[in-house]
């Protein structure tokens, strides 16, 4: 098997011409994962010839080829991702933006609402919200207390003076 011949200006110049066989190879290479662009180099040709070829009416060997192709090299890298899932050398992040950019994945932000919207407010500080509460609480009392005292006709509320000053 052989993988990307250099190229020379010979084989850049001259006119490669369509080989029904190509398709055979097109799969074989796919299947391993490569991508169109990889093929043509393998082939020699453009990554424009290929979709041409692709397009032509007297070539719907080439066509069909192609769509099982980049279906087997997406099922290629499907399967390297989930053999690797649990392997820590495994960038998952680089498989996943491959995915993306050659396949056409995304991430999924379609949202939908019916009804009443409900906004919730979730407190990431949880000792500073532990903080406010026992303030909040403590506020409360102290109105609660101060209430109380003029309630009970006491005219001292909310003065801190001790009430055995007067004794």
């Amino acid at each position: 098997m052989r993988f990307f011949p250099l190229l020379n200006k010979q084989t850049m110049t001259r006119h490669i011409k369509y080989n029904p066989g190509m398709c055979d190879r097109l799969i074989e290479l796919m299947s391993d994962g490569c991508s169109v662009i990889e093929v043509a180099a393998e082939l020699g040709v453009t990554r424009a010839a290929m979709y041409l070829w692709a397009k032509d009416p007297r070539k719907p060997e080439f066509a069909e080829a192609m769509k099982h192709g980049k279906d087997m090299s997406e099922a290629w890298w499907m399967t390297q991702g989930r053999l690797n899932i649990n392997n820590n050398k495994f960038n998952a992040a680089v498989w996943y933006m491959n995915m993306k950019n050659r396949f056409g994945w995304s991430d999924n932000h379609n949202i939908k609402q019916s009804g009443e919207m409900i906004v919730e407010h979730r407190i990431i500080n949880y000792a500073g919200a532990l903080a406010l509460l026992e303030a909040q609480k403590e506020q409360k009392l102290i109105e609660e207390n101060i209430e109380k005292d003029i309630d009970d006709g006491n005219d001292d509320a909310g003065n801190d003076n001790d009430k055995n000053d007067t004794q």
